[in-house]
């Protein structure tokens, strides 16, 4: 697999299939050691990013019993991949600061947009600078009782509901 992923472009999916075949994959020694034991046998997998600082991808594995990947499953990956592309790239420049030295409060207070933190409650974990000066404004996001809320019901609905559904994804 690793092999193989290596050649592919950032933005392409593929299965052990579209490499392999399964007599060749059932006599390999990752199939032996790690897929057979563990009951695991397809993978769908997309690139995320193959550069001259690395390769990165995300796979997905399942059962034997279940059969391989269909290629409308793997559409899953092409709805999850700019998101996770953007994590990675934010991961990256994250990390590339801290190791200059940057603590993460002055990272944040840094940016020149708010950051906002909050918890599954939509209490408020930590906010930079920009935040802090968008929240005494008071323009349709305030600060109450350490939670973030907006300035109509209808908006602090939506807010909830995102929060909610970011805290379950």
């Amino acid at each position: 697999r690793n092999a193989h992923g290596i050649r592919l472009a950032a933005g392409t999916k593929f299965t052990d299939y579209d490499f392999t075949t399964e007599p060749e994959m059932a006599r390999s020694e990752f199939y032996q050691d790690y897929l057979l034991p563990h009951d695991l046998g397809y993978v769908g997998a997309a690139i995320l990013k193959n550069d001259a600082k690395g390769v990165a991808g995300i796979a997905i594995q399942r059962s034997r019993r279940q059969g391989p990947f269909e290629p409308a499953e793997l559409q899953l990956l092409d709805r999850l991949a700019p998101h996770l592309t953007r994590a990675l790239r934010m991961q990256t420049r994250f990390a590339a600061l801290e190791a200059q030295g940057w603590a993460d409060q002055t990272l944040r207070d840094r940016l020149p947009f708010a950051v906002i933190l909050v918890d599954e409650c939509g209490r408020i974990v930590s906010q930079n600078q920009a935040a802090t000066d968008l929240l005494a404004a008071g323009d349709g996001l305030s600060a109450r009782h350490g939670r973030l809320r907006t300035a109509h019901p209808a908006d602090q609905a939506a807010l909830e509901k995102l929060i909610s559904d970011a805290a379950t994804a």
